[in-house]
């Protein structure tokens, strides 16, 4: 736990949360050397990935959403796609 985003903090709502883990990654996470690597992910990214990402070119971001109605079984479950899922 030691160096955690979290560890003996306390946060006065979610909103609070999110906004620490987003600075905390970008100023601690994405700085440090990382064990297996060797490097900071930040300078991997910028150095091995960054120059090959382009722009959707006006295409939205992927959206995985189905809306479905489904009834529950006498076994506690719904089907979708082949699978049982339980429910309460």
């Amino acid at each position: 736990m030691k160096g955690n985003a979290i560890a003996g903090r306390a946060f006065d709502s979610f909103m609070a949360l999110e906004a620490h883990l987003v600075q905390w990654t970008r100023e601690i996470a994405d700085r440090r050397v990382h064990s297996m690597t060797g490097e900071a992910p930040m300078l991997r990214f910028a150095r091995d990935e960054a120059g090959t990402l382009k722009p959707l070119q006006g295409r939205g971001p992927f959206l995985a959403l189905r809306e479905l109605s489904r009834r529950v079984g006498p076994d506690c479950a719904v089907e979708m796609d082949t699978n049982a899922y339980s429910v309460p």
